[in-house]
């Protein structure tokens, strides 16, 4: 079952007549998907590759979308996340907090440092994470102690 997200749609907007002219976001299930768009090219007469479950997201912040995409690879067994692919991914989330959305941004153009910027950053990647407070712990400072390097770099110059 593939993961899917269709942004700027309520659930409530969605109309299942219609399913064919909405543009989905793959969160979970993208190794599936390609395989299928292959198999369906090799042989374009098989509709068994034409259709799929999926479960559909409507409308979800993108922190959301990515902890979503997070436990469907949880779920399905996929390699967990490197360093380099946790930093990648922290160093996007930052520079979308501030507006940037294009993917040259990340290394062409200095980080956003206010403190609001950040303080929504790291809410967003706890959310990402599923990283929730315990009676000892804040999320914030698991956060820090679990990613404190990769946020660090995520932060600094280019």
């Amino acid at each position: 079952i593939l993961a899917v997200h269709i942004a700027g749609v309520t659930p409530e907007e969605i109309n299942s007549k219609n399913l064919q002219s909405y543009s989905y976001e793959v969160l979970g299930g993208n190794h599936t998907r390609l395989a299928l768009q292959k198999l369906l090219r090799e042989d374009s007469g098989a509709a068994v590759y034409k259709n799929h479950m999926a479960r559909v997201y409507c409308d979800l912040p993108d922190n959301l979308a990515k902890r979503i995409g997070i436990e469907h690879n949880n779920i399905h067994f996929a390699l967990p996340s490197s360093a380099v692919d946790r930093l990648f991914t922290f160093r996007a989330a930052l520079y979308a907090e501030a507006g940037y959305t294009n993917e040259a941004q990340l290394t062409t153009v200095e980080p956003p440092s206010s403190r609001d910027k950040e303080s929504k950053w790291k809410d967003g990647l706890c959310t990402m994470l599923g990283i929730v407070d315990t009676e000892t712990t804040t999320r914030r400072k698991k956060l820090s102690n679990l990613y404190g390097m990769e946020l660090g770099l995520a932060l600094s110059s280019c």
